[in-house]
């Protein structure tokens, strides 16, 4: 038999989670380096979402109109809402009352009576 022309080599293929394609722990230390090397070039920042931009558009046009008062305003339309219930006078209040008590409500009138003359004491 004759000798073959190329000798026989193994070949692998081996996938690194650190190869620039999967962006790994090599490829970080690579950036950092470029980016020491060259503070002049611009880091790419992460791009708003369109939540973050429309809050800072509220921001800069309601802050106009409500001045100090749009923190509070702000966090009351970003915060989870509370449902509440009028009872009609006209109907049967004492029942109605009762029924909604009775399903875990409270009354806010009793609740703001009681803190403020939990202050005046």
């Amino acid at each position: 038999s004759f000798p073959p022309l190329f000798p026989r080599v193994e070949v692998r293929r081996v996938l690194s989670t650190s190869s620039t394609r999967w962006g790994g722990v090599r490829m970080k230390r690579k950036k950092q380096e470029l980016r020491a090397e060259n503070p002049h070039l611009p880091v790419r920042q992460q791009e708003k979402s369109a939540r973050s931009l429309a809050l800072n558009q509220f921001d800069q046009y309601y802050a106009q109109f409500y001045g100090s008062r749009w923190n509070s305003i702000r966090l009351g339309l970003l915060s989870r809402s509370k449902y509440c219930a009028v009872v009609n006078n006209f109907a049967q209040p004492e029942a109605t009352v009762k029924l909604l008590k009775s399903l875990g409500c409270f009354d806010v009138r009793d609740k703001f009576d009681a803190k403020n003359e939990s202050r005046l004491s």
